[in-house]
């Protein structure tokens, strides 16, 4: 089994929705591919609230999905700047 880490980084509370209809997909891509040997494990970033522990899971992750929205502070992106300078 091919174990996936994805991770799912959002920017605000209202982008709530957004992160939870990503997680969704990929628990349908884990249903279609489960039996072909993938499994795609989804991580919230919005619920890791120690920054090391958010730059590592953005490290170990094969894919991450950063949700923005225009009015994202500089302080969110230099969050997420650090956690791919971390890789």
């Amino acid at each position: 089994m091919t174990k996936t880490k994805i991770l799912i980084a959002s920017s605000a509370e209202n982008l709530k929705t957004d992160n939870l209809e990503t997680e969704s997909f990929i628990t349908r891509l884990n249903n279609c591919y489960v039996d072909r040997g993938l499994y795609f494990t989804p991580v919230l970033s919005i619920e890791i609230n120690d920054i090391d522990n958010r730059n590592r899971e953005i490290a170990e992750s094969s894919v991450a999905f950063f949700i923005l929205n225009a009015e994202t502070s500089e302080n969110i992106r230099d969050i997420y700047k650090a956690g791919f300078e971390h890789q």
